[in-house]
């Protein structure tokens, strides 16, 4: 069972959530659509445990796995060592496999400084993609995953993710309909 509970969550006297519920459906990818600030980021890090709710609970058992709106790499790693430095000792090799899967395994040496916005985003998907595998991961969190990589790398990326995301629960934050079509079983409008 995955839930927001009676949630309640306010930011100074702007209130974002006033007792929301909502069932999400297991072992699906439920894409969350709404205007800006309605509360989709909110949501995804009271999944994640970052932000507390003001009241009410977020219902979750297993292992969690967040990609952030931006990719908050490490300046001083290399794209490789970005991917390793999430992952336990014994899962290192992952870091290869999720950089071939994004078609940067050349790249793996580069530092940040010397990647496109849209190659960061990359690492960081694969970097999420490999903790997802490493840990076991079944509620996986998305927000705006792809929002600076280009039409086509996007379409590769979800059929990444659809892959990777099977027997697991999906939220899945965008603004882009289209893609929202692309990855949802379901939308789930704020």
């Amino acid at each position: 069972m995955t839930e927001f509970v009676n949630i309640s969550k306010k930011y100074g006297d702007k209130v974002v959530f006033d007792n929301f519920s909502l069932s999400v459906p297991e072992e699906k990818i439920s894409v969350i659509m709404g205007e800006s600030g309605k509360g989709k980021t909110t949501l995804l890090s009271i999944a994640a445990g970052i932000v507390n709710p003001d009241r009410g609970k977020f219902v979750h058992s297993g292992n969690i796995s967040y990609m952030f709106q931006e990719p908050r790499l490490f300046s001083w790693f290399t794209v490789s060592r970005n991917i390793e430095a999430v992952l336990p000792s014994d899962k290192k090799h992952l870091s290869r496999k999720y950089l071939s899967f994004i078609g940067m395994e050349e790249d793996s040496g580069k530092y940040p400084r010397e990647l496109s916005g849209g190659m960061k985003q990359r690492v960081s998907f694969a970097r999420f993609l490999a903790y997802t595998e490493a840990t076991d991961a079944n509620l996986l969190l998305l927000d705006e995953p792809f929002s600076s990589i280009d039409e086509n790398m996007t379409a590769a990326m979800i059929e990444i993710l659809k892959n990777s995301a099977k027997n697991k629960t999906v939220l899945y934050v965008t603004h882009n309909s289209n893609e929202a079509g692309l990855v949802g079983d379901n939308i789930i409008e704020l």
